[in-house]
């Protein structure tokens, strides 16, 4: 089975653990290939540091400084290993060649649009530039750039780029509707990866529709008749180009 779409996957979505283990569960069955830049691992980091102290309830400026500057520093070492464990499951992770500075020059921010209304916001232009430099690397490929801040990477800049820019429901529901029997082994293999806490299957229709991780209730509502049919996924089918639009729409 050929990838069907190399993924530029922004920090926001390696954060979230029920998301990206779905990812990165379809990147080691083969379905899709998962990319990110250091800027986006180093931003992976320091927001999954503040993600596990706000669930700690350690706050910035509520938490005494001290207390609060250790617990950071804690869990950006462990925010480190959880990526060098991405990175050891998706050994390609890098984009060859990428340098930021060069692609400053290649695609300046006026082509982006950026800071202004409709276009990229200034804190994801590495991102955009990232995902850019991994379409023209990979140019026999689709590719999408997956992240939640689509209000600042708006779909319609990157179309000239061959770039699909989408979040993570859009981007679950296009692979579903392509690659069923694909997308559900993977999911399998997340519930019988994940340990702590156990996940069930109605667990994880429960991920696919909460808009706290995937947001798209139609598709889990159509995993779960797949699964009524199918308790063992078939065999792939032949892969096919995917379209460049979003599968929810009307």
């Amino acid at each position: 089975m050929t990838v069907a779409a190399r993924l530029l996957v922004d920090a926001c979505i390696l954060v979230k653990g029920n998301v990206s283990n779905v990812f990165f569960d379809m990147a080691q069955t083969g379905l899709v290939s998962l990319h990110w830049t250091p800027e986006i691992g180093e931003e992976f980091i320091r927001n999954w540091a503040i993600k596990r102290a706000w669930s700690d309830d350690i706050k910035k400026d509520v938490t005494p400084q001290r207390k609060y500057d250790s617990v950071i520093l804690a869990n950006e070492e462990k925010a480190r290993e959880r990526l060098s464990n991405f990175e050891a499951m998706q050994p390609e992770w890098s984009i060859p060649g990428w340098n930021m500075e060069k692609m400053r020059q290649a695609v300046p921010p006026d082509r982006l649009r950026v800071g202004e209304t409709h276009g990229v916001h200034p804190k994801d232009y590495s991102v955009a530039l990232a995902a850019i430099a991994m379409a023209r690397t990979f140019k026999e490929d689709e590719a999408w750039l997956v992240s939640e801040n689509q209000k600042h990477l708006p779909p319609g800049i990157f179309k000239r780029y061959d770039v699909w820019s989408v979040n993570q429901g859009t981007g679950l529901a296009a692979l579903f509707q392509d690659y069923p029997d694909a997308v559900m082994g993977s999911l399998l293999k997340t519930l019988q990866d994940t340990k702590a806490p156990r996940l069930t299957k109605e667990d994880m229709i429960g991920i696919v529709s909460s808009g706290s991780f995937f947001g798209v209730p139609d598709v889990a509502r159509k995993m779960e008749e797949y699964w009524k049919i199918h308790d063992i996924p078939r065999k792939p089918k032949v892969t096919r180009p995917l379209p460049r639009q979003d599968p929810l729409a009307p």
